[in-house]
């Protein structure tokens, strides 16, 4: 996966993900026994067959240098490529644990200070990156937050497939850090690996209830596509009518089979009794906004607000909570009282983004491999793939989910033909990376089968919140 990007949820593949997985997970439990978070007795599980982590890696009882396998050839201090932190918007979980992530590798970290840089001063990203990514001898990782949607597919054609080529440069990973309101794929792989760990590594099926500002929040958006690695999924969507998932990612989540129900309110869900034991919170947005649903705000905010007094006794056996942060303080969905209760399943969650991100980077710098054997369910990858995008078309493929792996292979090799020269349409959202107003001059429309490339958009796109 040497040079790869990961600029959406579905970037990956299902094998790719639950390699990703594999990795973070034997490398969460080795760092948590080397650095006595747990002893190599606790971290032996019951899928280790009762063996430390450390005799499973083959470092017998000491397990002192177990991390190193899983570094990039070098060690600590070696020279192991650059990591580009470029965070156009602000940003603490994210851009931390990238951070380290990258020190685990003994990778060079360049946080890119965009207020100082030429940015400021009218010079566009493309050109931006073409600098930065001839300042490294080896391979570069730019990891971008960003307020225009699809840039990280653009720099992964514009800058990886062709600059690149042209210049003989190692070809460089970009990844989506949360591009404004349309997704974080990298979250949403921290957010399965914790999904996973609450359900004993299970892949058959999965149950989760989306709670909150469902319209704005990136991170619930990549579900749509992120939660194909399970099987049989159900999604209860639970927000008011202003604040509910937009209807192209509700139907993203239909054509991949998955069972879409909604609620409007925490009150309406858990008198369906069919709760899902994985409730994922986001924060209310209301500040973007526009000024009649701004006056509902207390309203809205009540109906996806979680009252432990109200509601816990109401809870399904074994319920935890997730927010992929950070929390309003003055209004919190999860109110500060919950913290010290089981159902806090989000500080857990925040910290498997180091461990995720970990693997993330060492899959894409070359070192870590996709066909790791996992201590994890054995599931058969194109059987769950399959199962995700729906048993009649699995059935119609006649070959366990042969129709999705097809239908995957001709999305890549559109995008390693790149945008045409001349465009067949424009795309007219506003937060898009080719919009004209955005100031990216050089990225040009890409338009297939009625939908931006970048940003998933409908061609026809206007509806504003």
């Amino acid at each position: 996966m040497f040079g790869r990007s990961l600029t959406k949820s579905s970037d990956f593949s299902i094998g790719e993900q639950r390699s990703l997985f594999g990795h973070a997970r034997r490398i969460k439990e080795v760092v948590k026994t080397e650095s006595g978070g747990y002893s190599a007795d606790d971290a032996a599980s019951s899928a280790n067959g009762g063996a430390s982590v450390a005799s499973l890696l083959g470092f017998g009882d000491k397990g002192h240098c177990a991390t190193d396998t899983f570094r990039m050839s070098g060690g600590k201090n070696g020279n192991n490529g650059c990591v580009y932190l470029v965070f156009i918007e602000n940003s603490t979980r994210t851009k931390e644990s990238f951070r380290n992530a990258a020190a685990f590798h003994g990778c060079k970290v360049c946080d890119f200070d965009c207020a100082t840089s030429s940015l400021s001063k009218g010079e566009t990203l493309t050109d931006t990156i073409k600098m930065l990514v001839g300042y490294s001898e080896r391979q570069t990782s730019f990891i971008i937050r960003s307020k225009w949607e699809g840039v990280c597919t653009w720099l992964d054609w514009a800058i990886g497939e062709k600059f690149c080529r042209v210049h003989d440069i190692p070809r460089p990973s970009f990844i989506n850090a949360g591009d404004g309101q349309h997704e974080h794929p990298s979250q949403e792989l921290l957010d399965d690996f914790t999904f996973l760990e609450h359900q004993d590594w299970k892949f058959d099926s999965i149950h989760v209830a989306l709670i909150g500002d469902l319209w704005h929040g990136r991170t619930v958006h990549s579900k749509a596509d992120g939660l194909r690695i399970f099987g049989d999924v159900k999604v209860d969507l639970i927000a008011p009518d202003e604040l509910q998932m937009p209807d192209e990612y509700v139907k993203k989540m239909q054509d991949n089979g998955f069972t879409v129900e909604k609620y409007k309110s925490i009150d309406a869900y858990l008198a369906s009794k069919k709760c899902a034991t994985i409730w994922y919170f986001t924060r209310l947005q209301l500040e973007r906004m526009s000024d009649e649903v701004q006056k509902k705000s207390a309203d809205l905010r009540k109906a996806v607000t979680f009252s432990l007094e109200k509601h816990q006794s109401e809870l399904p056996e074994g319920a935890k909570f997730y927010h992929p942060l950070p929390r309003d303080s003055r209004n919190p969905v999860i109110p500060f009282e919950v913290d010290s209760t089981p159902l806090n399943g989000w500080d857990t969650q925040s910290r498997n983004g180091y461990f995720v991100r970990t693997a993330l980077l060492g899959m894409v710098g070359g070192h870590l491999a996709v066909d790791v054997e996992e201590e994890m369910e054995d599931v058969d990858d194109a059987e769950v793939e399959g199962c995700a995008n729906g048993g009649e078309q699995a059935e119609s493929a006649g070959n366990g989910g042969v129709a999705t792996n097809n239908k995957r292979e001709q999305m890549l090799s559109i995008l390693r033909q790149g945008p045409p020269v001349t465009a067949t349409g424009k795309c007219k959202h506003p937060a898009c990376v080719s919009h004209v107003d955005n100031g990216q001059r050089e990225v040009l429309q890409w338009i297939v089968d009625g939908k931006c490339v970048y940003c998933d958009h409908p061609i026809q796109f206007s509806k504003t919140c």
